[in-house]
């Protein structure tokens, strides 16, 4: 063999090991980049301190927040800002700061200094700074969205089976009990959250989280994710929640069925008013009213009548409450 060949070919295989090393170096950034947003979309829901239980708040006590959020959503918020810094494309921070949200956060800041406890918003705002920081980095950490739709499918699917896995080891932190000050909310599911009437929204969500699933590469996981999450609902007794959680799951569907993005608009714009009219509208029409009442018993929505709900009525002089009172089945 030639001297020069040898040397060449020497030469080549010491350029793969870098080259392989590098490659490595990349796979393993981008998964702990996945890795994160996954962590980061399960802390988002899943909170800092769940499975409360009921929580009995003093109103005479001194607001001076949780140091376990204080603490912790700080921490997590510097740690998913250093992420991004090191691993996101200049350009898609970019256009992530925009001065739109300098200029909104500078309004907010001051006008903290006008509230009733500027400390306790100032700590209320820098925490939606800080989650909003956790969103961006769930959402722009991972280099693909096959990465984003993996990540995010285990992360939901194990805070689910969590909650579920509460309902058997500690019921009276996932089901509201018959003790404390709402014992009409007994046997409903309030999993990790603080209410059942919290749980409900955020489960329905979730729920959505796994049709997209579905549609995106992870048809197993998503399915599970809808399904428990739908029927997690389901057992929260938040009957606003159900009724309007098929319609939107209608709507999804639809969309991809008639392949217009214009009409499915439209469709959103007269679900809002259509649902608007049936809740708040009610309490401005008596028309409004006698439909939503056509359509189901309860029209506030709350599930409280004049013999079960402990809350006096709203007196017959106040500006309002004959209405108010008419829709909830009181009279003055």
């Amino acid at each position: 063999m030639h001297p020069n060949t040898a040397t060449a070919d020497t030469s080549t295989a010491r350029q793969r090991v870098p080259e392989a090393f590098d490659a490595g170096l990349v796979e393993l950034v981008n998964g702990l980049a996945a890795l994160l947003s996954g962590l980061g979309l399960f802390l988002i829901v899943f909170t800092l301190i769940p499975f409360q239980g009921a929580v009995t708040t003093d109103p005479n006590a001194a607001n001076e927040g949780n140091i376990i959020n204080q603490v912790g959503y700080l921490v997590l918020g510097a740690v998913y800002l250093f992420a991004m810094l090191l691993t996101v494309d200049r350009r898609v921070l970019a256009r992530l700061v925009s001065p739109a949200w300098i200029a909104i956060f500078a309004i907010a800041y001051l006008s903290c200094l006008q509230s009733y406890d500027p400390a306790a918003s100032a700590r209320g705002l820098t925490l939606s700074l800080v989650a909003m920081i956790m969103v961006a980095g769930v959402l722009v950490l991972p280099k693909s969205e096959k990465d984003f739709v993996n990540a995010g499918a285990n992360a939901i699917l194990l805070l689910i089976l969590i909650d579920y896995a509460a309902l058997f080891v500690a019921p009276d932190r996932a089901i509201h009990s018959a003790f404390g000050d709402e014992p009409w909310h007994a046997g409903f599911w309030r999993g990790h959250l603080l209410h059942k009437n919290v749980s409900a929204p955020v489960f329905s969500i979730l729920c959505m989280f796994g049709i997209y699933c579905l549609r995106a590469g992870a048809p197993l996981r998503g399915w599970a994710i809808t399904l428990l999450a739908a029927n997690f609902v389901l057992h929260t007794g938040s009957k606003t929640t159900i009724g309007f959680l098929p319609i939107a799951i209608g709507l999804v569907f639809a969309g991809r069925a008639v392949r217009s993005p214009g009409l499915m608009i439209l469709a959103h714009l007269a679900m809002s008013v259509l649902v608007f009219g049936l809740t708040l509208g009610t309490i401005y029409s008596d028309t409004l009213l006698s439909i939503t009442k056509g359509l189901i018993d309860d029209a506030t929505f709350t599930g409280a009548t004049t013999s079960g709900n402990s809350r006096a009525p709203a007196s017959p002089s106040a500006p309002g409450s004959a209405r108010v009172m008419r829709v909830s089945g009181c009279r003055p």
